[in-house]
């Protein structure tokens, strides 16, 4: 109908309806009509809108898989893909979270994100997969080395099994537990000790 209309000038000898005379309705017929064309170029090439196009290790593709059919990209960016928010950038979720703080903020669902102790319940490999692939995510582009991605060592379970944190435990990747410093320390308060009676014996 647009285009009709388009064209009704050219079909309409009258001297007053010719396109020259016309310039602001003309170029705006033409804007509207090259804009329309460029969007729908654009659509027709955007590629899928639940794809995650980020690299991962192939053993982590099962879980990205998962990430995109769960409707994550709706609230969450991994790389170029998806929106940003309400939900936080996922790209490098791997460097601040470990496997544990991840599997329990799925299990709880924070804020309005939707809780996934469902998909956990029903299907327990596909929670692991999804959980390991969030944990891979460290915002550089992995290799296929067969790494598994988990923090500080720790290994999740067959059967779908993952681990979630104990009272007080940190949620972050990259913390150091500081009993090594206190026995440390503890170690050298007593050789102190030791030393001080020994020459406290010697003297008397």
């Amino acid at each position: 109908a647009m285009i009709l209309l388009f064209l009704l000038p050219f079909y309409d000898r009258n001297p007053e309806r010719n396109p020259l005379k016309r310039p602001i309705a003309t170029t705006a017929g033409l804007l509207t009509i090259a804009s329309m064309a460029f969007l729908t170029f654009l659509g027709a090439n955007a590629g899928s809108p639940t794809d995650i196009e980020i690299h991962v290790a192939a053993e982590y593709d099962a879980g990205r898989l998962v990430a995109s059919q769960s409707g994550c990209l709706a609230c969450h960016k991994f790389a170029e893909n998806g929106n940003n928010g309400p939900g936080p950038q996922l790209t490098e979720i791997g460097a601040r979270l470990n496997p544990a703080a991840i599997a329990r903020s799925l299990q709880i669902g924070p804020g309005i994100m939707p809780s996934y102790s469902g998909l956990q319940a029903s299907d327990p490999d596909k929670f692991r997969d999804l959980v390991l692939f969030l944990g891979s995510l460290s915002g550089e582009e992995t290799a296929d080395t067969g790494n598994t991605g988990l923090a500080g060592g720790e290994a999740v379970e067959g059967g779908g099994t993952v681990p979630t944190l104990g009272a007080g435990e940190s949620t972050d990747a990259n913390a150091k537990p500081q009993a090594d410093g206190t026995s440390n320390q503890g170690a050298g308060e007593g050789a102190a000790s030791n030393e001080q009676g020994t020459r406290s014996a010697s003297g008397g």
